[in-house]
């Protein structure tokens, strides 16, 4: 969907901003042809906005973020916004939309990358996502757990900038006017950043949808490749069909059948067994499952799991207070002043009552 002629960059771009939050906040369905028509519009409008900056040249590689003007900034943003939208498409080729999706993000990351608004922790946290640096499992939750930390500073930030420019005709906390730039500027740097988070998450994300397409590709393939190889057997006669059945009910009757005939004569081989050694083998076992892996082996596999957690576990060292250091030998005497006054008050055994209640 074109955005239509006659319209500056600048509004298509806050009219598709505008839809991306009307579909984060949406209630209706991902199928909902409503909820897909927003989703259209948006991706036709963001199409649109991506081919006006190229076409104006609004980023080079020459440049660094400083000589961007403000007006121009927020639209390092349209591949974030577009791939973000693109993955809502409900209809198609699931794997082509998601191929789509991944190409603008990292368009956008690698724009972010060459105007150095990329923090070296976002990089290794990207490495990380894709696969391309391995960590214990206490380094990821570690790691996890700080860009949760940051993820949440940043929207909080974003939030507080928003408020700050939406009261701009206040005065400042020292009297003085706000300057509206400014606070545009860290309102866009900030939510660029914000924009990082999502993308990171996004792009773990086609990673791992793109592996269940894979695997459900192959499973359609071996399916395919049997029914074919089943309607081609179908061709054949009767007696190529009925013969393998008569041969392995042959064998069937063999295992199965009577061990001799009427006259006595054996008619297969058989093993003569005592049912004294099968009681003794069903008695003298034990009454449990047993182990089926070593006590190391489950602790290895409970801790690449991340269900332990290494350190904390020594006492720290007890420091004796320095003989000339008055204030801590005071310190130390006065807590155990306390501790004596505790134990005078609370005897040993105080408060059992032997069980009755």
């Amino acid at each position: 969907m074109n955005g239509g002629d006659g319209q500056s960059l600048r509004s298509l771009f806050t009219r598709a901003v505008e839809l991306f939050h009307a579909i984060e906040d949406s209630d209706l369905s991902s199928s909902d042809a409503a909820f897909q028509a927003q989703v259209a519009e948006a991706v036709g409008l963001l199409r649109d906005c991506k081919q006006r900056v190229q076409a104006l040249s609004l980023f080079s590689d020459n440049e660094i973020v400083d000589d961007i003007s403000t007006a121009d900034l927020r639209f390092i943003l349209v591949d974030a916004y577009l791939a973000e939208v693109t993955l809502k498409i409900n209809d198609g080729d699931r794997l082509a939309v998601i191929e789509d999706a991944e190409a603008h993000l990292k368009a956008y990351l690698r724009r972010l990358e060459e105007y150095q608004l990329m923090s070296k922790a976002d990089l290794k946290h990207l490495q990380t996502e894709m696969g391309e640096i391995r960590q214990s499992a206490d380094a990821r939750r570690t790691e996890k757990v700080a860009q949760f930390k940051r993820e949440k500073a940043t929207k909080m930030r974003l939030k507080e900038l928003a408020d700050m420019l939406a009261n701009k005709d206040k005065k400042g906390s020292q009297g003085e006017d706000m300057d509206e730039d400014e606070i545009e500027r860290d309102l866009v740097l900030v939510t660029v950043d914000l924009f990082v988070h999502k993308a990171i998450a996004s792009l773990r994300m086609i990673k791992d949808e793109k592996e269940m397409l894979e695997i459900g590709r192959k499973r359609r393939e071996a399916m395919e490749t049997a029914q074919g190889s089943a309607s081609g057997s179908s061709g054949n006669s009767d007696r190529d069909r009925i013969e393998p059945l008569m041969a392995n009910r042959k064998k069937l009757s063999e295992l199965t059948g009577p061990l001799m005939d009427p006259q006595g004569k054996p008619l297969r081989p058989f093993v003569i067994a005592s049912q004294r050694e099968a009681l003794l083998q069903g008695v003298f076992r034990p009454g449990h499952n047993l182990p089926t892996m070593t006590v190391e082996e489950y602790l290895e596999r409970e801790i690449e799991r991340g269900n332990f957690l290494s350190g904390g576990t020594e006492r720290p060292e007890k420091v004796d207070p320095d003989d000339n250091d008055e204030v801590a030998l005071e310190a130390a005497r006065l807590k155990a002043l306390d501790f004596d006054n505790f134990k005078d008050d609370n005897p040993r055994g105080w408060g059992n009552r032997h069980r009755k209640g």
